[in-house]
């Protein structure tokens, strides 16, 4: 290849890309995509900066939370109602994989395309469950091997959705003309569809080993991968395939099509046209437990419904049958409430319960306050929450971290002098006193907000908890609602269940010091 070659279709993709970010909804889901890669990218990376990245989306959270509740993650067992605690029990790696391809297939499936984009979704999901069942045989981590195979035909998604016209004519000249795919995309885009979805996953920052696994494996293997980036492209290629085959293939053609596969792939894993199958049924199982994460509909796409027949099961009742054996609770509620209307009460209930859990092991002492915090913010959707600490050798109450919207520049600014009497924050933490204020601007408080909050947060609305623990006042529990924002009124109930967590904190303290 030579280089005005390799500029060409850098120019290409260029071109493909801008027509993109023209999309309105394209800008902000890269940017959410983005940031939650970057920030698993670093080395020191914080749990309350990737949970605080998630937190900003409010139907990101929801159903991460179903997602790692379902059978798949409950092998952790306990149920988890926090960001927070998934990353401390899942590791970032986990949550940023899961976060990203909610992220993604949700904005697909959601945007009332055709049918054909919405079995692409659906077969990227299932090839990722072909993945995970095969990926000990083939030498790779399960989860990992998942993720690779759910994005090894990113660029194709991207085309059926941003592209549908260039789309369907690549597919008149595989039909009519007899082009290969790869033919056909260098004629219509400029380049294929694994160049466009490496394009797009190196600027959402993606893992390497991820844009290697969206190459094509050699039509002929000769030898099994030794390398892990190589292994990862040859299990996403077959996975893939296996699902290509199952839609473009009628099932009295399964014998040969799954006998050419499993000859392509024989020197990887050796699997024969009855394994395949089994590995097609066991697939189908976990999709069924865990197909309320995604889309409850997509039992009766079309894909699924080929899915079934070669797989060798007649009827959609005996597939959905683990389904209706599954709970449907808090976590796979079928409807997304809207921000306005969370149930805080469920939100403070599951937020206590799991903190109490914690304490009752061994517990890090950042990650009670991070659930705690998280608790508050997700409850009464705050505009900040932040614990403040009183810092050793000075007077003044410093903010350590929080969540919320530039929370990061917040947390370095914000910091209550304890020499300055008339300040009503510091009279709350020396006097030990809490303070929630509903509407600063119609009380007498006004006037007595510190002129540094006005400058820096200008909040409608705040909480402040002392944290007092054997007669010392350690620090303090802090949230707001700034102008503009869509406060709530804190409500009796809802400062019984703030002063139960700033107790959990308290508790907390006591149990660390006791050990």
């Amino acid at each position: 290849m030579t280089e005005q070659t390799i500029e060409t279709k850098q120019s290409h993709l260029d071109v493909l890309i801008n027509r993109m970010r023209k999309d309105k909804d394209f800008p902000s889901l890269s940017e959410s995509i983005s940031s939650i890669s970057h920030l698993t990218s670093k080395e020191d990376i914080s749990i309350t900066e990737l949970a605080n990245a998630i937190l900003a989306d409010f139907s990101l959270t929801n159903k991460l939370l179903k997602l790692v509740n379902s059978a798949y993650y409950c092998q952790f067992g306990e149920k988890i109602s926090t960001i927070s605690r998934a990353i401390a029990v899942l590791g970032f790696e986990q949550v940023r994989n899961a976060a990203t391809s909610l992220l993604l297939f949700e904005h697909l499936k959601n945007k009332g395309q055709a049918g054909e984009l919405l079995d692409a979704v659906y077969r990227a999901i299932f090839s990722g469950a072909i993945a995970k069942e095969i990926a000990e045989k083939a030498g790779v981590d399960q989860e990992e091997a998942r993720i690779c195979s759910m994005f090894h035909n990113l660029g194709k998604l991207l085309a059926l959705f941003y592209f549908p016209g260039e789309s369907f004519r690549i597919r008149e000249l595989e039909i009519k003309e007899g082009f290969s795919t790869k033919r056909a995309c260098y004629a219509v885009l400029g380049l294929t569809y694994d160049e466009l979805g490496a394009g797009v996953a190196n600027i959402w920052k993606f893992p390497e080993s991820m844009v290697f696994s969206m190459r094509e494996a050699p039509a002929i293997i000769t030898e099994e991968p030794r390398l892990k980036e190589d292994k990862l492209m040859v299990l996403s290629t077959f996975s893939n395939e296996v699902c290509s085959v199952i839609t473009q293939s009628t099932v009295q053609d399964k014998s040969k099509v799954l006998q050419k596969i499993s000859a392509r792939f024989k020197k990887c894993y050796d699997l024969s046209e009855r394994q395949i199958t089994e590995v097609l049924k066991t697939s189908l199982e976990e999709i069924s437990k865990n197909s309320s994460m995604f889309d409850r509909k997509m039992q009766k796409s079309s894909f699924f419904k080929n899915v079934r027949i070669w797989s060798g099961l007649s009827t959609v009742e005996e597939n959905l049958e683990v389904i209706s054996k599954e709970p449907v609770d808090y976590y796979t509620a079928p409807d997304e409430p809207d921000k306005n209307q969370v149930d805080s009460q469920a939100v403070f209930l599951k937020g206590l319960q799991e903190i109490t859990k914690t304490l009752l092991s061994s517990f890090v002492m950042d990650d009670v306050f991070r659930m705690i915090l998280e608790t508050m913010y997700r409850a009464l959707n705050f505009s900040h929450v932040l614990l403040c600490v009183k810092e050793p050798g000075n007077q003044i109450v410093g903010a350590r971290f929080g969540f919320g919207l530039n929370i990061d520049r917040l947390i370095k600014l914000f910091g209550i002098p304890l020499n300055n009497s008339g300040d009503i924050f510091t009279k709350a933490f020396v006097e030990r006193h809490d303070l929630i204020i509903n509407n600063i601007s119609a009380t007498d408080a006004k006037q007595r907000m510190p002129f540094w909050h006005r400058r820096l947060v200008g909040a409608e609305s705040i909480v402040i908890l002392p944290i007092v623990v054997d007669d010392v006042n350690l620090g303090l529990l802090y949230a707001d609602y700034i102008r503009g924002g869509s406060a709530k009124v804190i409500t009796e109930e809802d400062q019984v269940y703030l002063k139960l967590l700033r107790d959990q904190a308290v508790l907390a303290i006591k149990q660390r010091r006791k050990s």
